[in-house]
């Protein structure tokens, strides 16, 4: 069985969307196969979406890395060496051992290479990959130069648009500059006037805001977030800010490569080619305003305080759910402004977690015990749901045959052939994924899954409550995906009932 990875490299032409060059490279990869006589099913087909020089943040690349060290596939076809790493030593270090003790071939249109039967050939991968990451590190450092001379000349280089302002192309030149956008600007102007003539903090602001029926870009509603950081955007006041975020990396507790981006205030100002929203001396005043209110310390530089702090996720508008200290115990709560899902106590939500971890861990042990009898009874489900669904594609495939033969005898034009024939074509189509969906799932050995979760959970209940809350908080990560959450009814003051609910998502 062999595999394809696909991944958009910074060498590719920018202009040239994401889809086409990978598709591009699918069609490549896929006459090589041919013309080797090698078929691959689409499931073995590996698209990098996110991309990056880290493996840690490509996750089909690690999905493909785990299949290649169970010993899955003969081979994967790659454009070039580069395409599977350009990161670090050691993540070169895990490619290159990775490909060698699976004894997997990397197969491109220019070389087959056989690392563990071929020592010529392991120290090739070791040294292009060793280049590549020298050409990546190169690339960058011109880009950044780039950027930085780009800014200094009053050129925008942002992806993402700031509020108050659309890109416009410069004449006769590379690079673009910002241009208002009357509409947004008005409300920019709207939140200056009122800081500066009503004395209203930012939360009042986003209040009067979506009172008002004002839109925000993205359609959500407006927060103490974003009115605050547009009273600090020198953006509105005809100015760019260059490296106020720079890339930093680290490495986590679990030896992975992890990158942070804190605020740099040693970020250089420089005029923009853009006119001004504010004028620079109304900005300058509500700076002034600003940092003269009591700071708060940074909650990057406080110790945990909250052992769900980033696995609850609100159901409404799918924000990571945040603590608030109160006279009667901690509270969780959705940051967005006016959301209608309700808060609960911390600890309630907390002992919810456990108890569905514990219960979970119960219908895992019986699962297991009565495994036979569990296997019967998914099986015959299933069984149950295929033969439904062969059923209905059988008799879906005989109306098609059937708008054929209405086309055939001119009772059916051409457009209403295609119409009626495109909309059954759709209804095989949804029915055939939910087969394979089905045929997969039981096709998948649950039970082992199952077994090695149940050491996992133990080990959770056990030991939770002698851990310290950073502790805690990264036990549960380790078990929990995401948890969604969801109250829609009010409790009575001082009952100790709650209405809220939680769908969990295990790591399984």
């Amino acid at each position: 069985m062999y595999a394809m990875y696909l991944r958009k490299s910074r060498a590719d032409d920018k202009d040239i969307p994401l889809e086409k060059v990978l598709k591009n490279h699918y069609n490549m990869l896929t006459e090589l196969a041919d013309k080797l006589k090698i078929q691959i099913e689409e499931e073995n087909v590996f698209r990098e979406i996110e991309t990056g020089d880290s493996i840690s943040i490509r996750p089909k690349m690690q999905d493909l890395l785990e299949k290649v060290s169970e010993g899955l596939y003969e081979g994967v076809f790659c454009t070039e060496l580069s395409r599977l790493c350009r990161g670090s030593k050691i993540d070169q270090e895990i490619v290159s051992s990775t490909f060698t003790a699976a004894e997997c071939k990397i197969i491109t249109p220019s070389k087959t290479y056989d690392l563990a039967n071929n020592e010529f050939d392991e120290e090739m991968v070791d040294f292009g990959l060793f280049m590549s990451r020298r050409e990546y590190k190169t690339i960058t450092k011109r880009m950044q130069r780039g950027r930085e001379q780009s800014v200094k000349q009053g050129k925008y280089i942002g992806s993402i648009l700031p509020y108050g302002y659309n890109k416009e192309k410069l004449e006769g030149e590379n690079g673009f500059k910002l241009v208002i956008n009357e509409e947004e600007a008005h409300i920019i102007k709207l939140i200056f006037k009122w800081f500066l003539e009503d004395n209203a903090g930012a939360s009042i602001i986003a209040k009067r805001l979506n009172q008002g029926g004002y839109p925000t870009r993205s359609g959500r509603v407006w927060s103490y977030s974003s009115v605050k950081n547009i009273l600090t955007s020198n953006v509105v006041a005809g100015y760019l800010k260059h490296g106020e975020r720079k890339y930093k990396k680290y490495i986590d507790t679990k030896g992975n490569v992890k990158k942070s981006r804190p605020v740099n205030k040693d970020a250089e100002y420089y005029k923009g080619l853009h006119e001004a929203i504010i004028p620079l001396h109304e900005f300058e005043k509500v700076q002034d305003i600003l940092n003269s209110r009591k700071q708060h310390k940074s909650n990057f530089d406080l110790p945990l305080s909250n052992p769900l702090a980033g696995l609850i996720k609100c159901s409404e508008c799918n924000r990571i759910m945040v603590k608030r200290p109160c006279p009667q115990g901690n509270f969780l709560y959705c940051p967005t402004t006016g959301c209608k899902n309700m808060g609960s106590y911390l600890d309630r939500v907390e002992e919810h977690i456990l108890q569905a971890l514990s219960n979970t861990l119960s219908d895992y042990e019986y699962y297991v015990d009565n495994y036979e009898q569990e296997t019967i009874k998914e099986k015959r489900n299933v069984d149950n749901d295929l033969k439904r669904i062969e059923k209905e594609i059988e008799k879906l495939n005989k109306q098609f045959e059937k708008c054929c033969t209405f086309l055939e005898q001119d009772v059916y034009t051409i457009e209403v052939f295609k119409d009626r024939t495109s909309k059954i074509k759709d209804k095989i189509r949804i029915l055939e994924e939910n087969k394979k969906v089905l045929e997969k799932e039981f096709g998948d050995d649950k039970v082992i899954k199952i077994k090695k979760l149940i050491p996992e959970l133990e080990n959770v209940l056990k030991n939770y409550n002698t851990l310290s809350i950073e502790g805690k908080n990264e036990l549960l990560k380790s078990i929990i995906k995401e948890a969604i959450y969801s109250k829609k009814k009010k409790c009575k003051k001082g009952s100790g009932e709650d209405y809220f609910e939680l769908e969990i998502t295990l790591n399984i």
